[in-house]
């Protein structure tokens, strides 16, 4: 994916992200630190689960990207498994007593299935659709969370809010599939074992990623409450979310300059590309975070915001963390791409152990919220640098003997 499309793909939900953080302090606000907090664990499990709901259906459409018939077959599959996937968790989460099990299975289903439409298009270079989608969901979703603030007092307002955007999210994906590939009713045994297999290989490493990246939100609330969680989560969306989201944008870019040099065999051309993501990415992504930071203390200072001063007060807690992941997240899916995948799943475990001794320790000893959250930015900090290392340390003989397989 060039410049161009890239940016062309991403500027949707780069405005709908912008339209949502400008109005958290007003979500603050009128719904409370707790209901703000539960919105956060609501998103979370949504996360937890969002990859593996159509059992990876949805990144297997890129292996076969020429063939027509087999994606809209695949597409099928996808509306099939995540059925049966979304019954299976309502069902867990109603043994569990969740009060918004619904909500969530309704939402994974929505974008589940939709992530899988959006993947066809993006085969056919229809990026402009999928970013239009994605701009709807995540203006939609703020959109209706202060539409319910004012004229409603339904329960879970915010919850509902993004589960009504979530199905015109994919009501929309739905209509522009079917435009371009039509309903196919036909299913390919060999597709499906080929498909099996892949998710197989896929979906665990996947699960322990999703666990490690939605573990805060989750456990803070099990041990220390919503409110906290409301906390954090007012501190990522104004300060975390916008130091690191323009990188994002740079990741496809970022895998498409590197994987050229590693097939070319141009060791030195690698290396160079890397160090250059890597350095240009620690400058822009602090630079980026000073300004969110001395930002988000002016509007604090001059609004008495005080649920944003009580949010900024974990900011040397996150340092380590949200500086080395400003400074590897664009080449964070290289090892998997250059094939490591079996380093890289290693590295994953080593954080999703570390997570669960956190969170045992948080538990039974009764440490702060404070210290939980320095201890999780010490253990995702070194993940981000045991993966900048593994890239840095790749030698001449590696990238020739793994050039077949990237």
């Amino acid at each position: 994916m060039d410049l161009y499309k890239a940016l062309r793909f991403l500027s949707g939900p780069t405005v709908g992200q912008i339209f949502a953080l400008a109005i958290t302090p007003y979500l603050v606000f009128h719904y409370g630190v707790k209901d703000f907090g539960e919105y956060a664990i609501f998103l979370a499990y949504v996360g937890l689960f969002l990859a593996v709901t159509t059992f990876r259906i949805d990144v297997y459409i890129f292996k076969i990207k020429d063939d027509v018939s087999k994606i809209a077959a695949c597409n099928n599959l996808a509306i099939l498994a995540a059925l049966i996937f979304c019954i299976a968790i309502y069902i867990v989460f109603c043994l569990l007593n969740n009060e918004y099990a619904i909500f969530i299975c309704l939402t994974l289903f929505f974008q589940g299935v939709g992530n899988s439409y959006a993947n066809s298009l993006i085969s056919i270079e229809k990026q402009n659709l999928v970013s239009v989608a994605k701009f709807l969901l995540y203006f939609l979703a703020s959109l209706f969370q202060v539409l319910f603030s004012l004229v409603s007092s339904f329960k879970h307002e915010m919850i509902l809010s993004y589960t009504l955007a979530s199905f015109i999210y994919f009501s929309f994906l739905s209509y522009s599939t079917f435009s371009y590939y039509g309903f196919s009713k036909k299913i390919y045994s060999t597709e499906l074992n080929k498909i099996m297999k892949f998710s197989l290989l896929n979906s665990p490493s996947v699960m322990i990623n999703s666990f490690s990246s939605q573990a805060i939100p989750i456990t803070v609330g099990y041990i220390f409450g919503a409110s906290f969680v409301g906390i954090y989560s007012y501190f990522n969306r104004v300060i975390v979310m916008p130091s690191v989201f323009l990188l994002r944008m740079l990741i496809p870019i970022a895998n498409n300059e590197l994987i050229t040099s590693y097939r070319k065999r141009s060791y030195y051309a690698f290396k160079k590309h890397l160090l250059k993501y890597l350095i240009g990415s620690f400058l822009f992504g602090v630079s980026m975070l000073l300004i969110c930071i001395i930002s988000a203390y002016f509007y604090a200072s001059f609004s008495q915001d005080n649920a944003l001063i009580e949010a900024l007060s974990l900011i040397f807690y996150t340092l380590p963390l949200v500086i080395s992941q400003c400074s590897v997240l664009t080449v964070s899916q290289l090892l998997g791409i250059i094939g490591k995948e079996k380093l890289l799943l290693k590295i994953e475990m080593m954080r999703f152990f570390g997570l669960i001794c956190c969170f045992n320790f948080a538990f039974f000893i009764k440490i702060s919220f404070e210290h939980y959250i320095l201890i999780t930015s010490f253990i995702g900090m070194g993940f981000y640098l045991f993966i900048a290392y593994n890239l840095l340390k790749t030698n001449k003989n590696e990238v020739c003997l793994n050039i077949e397989r990237c």
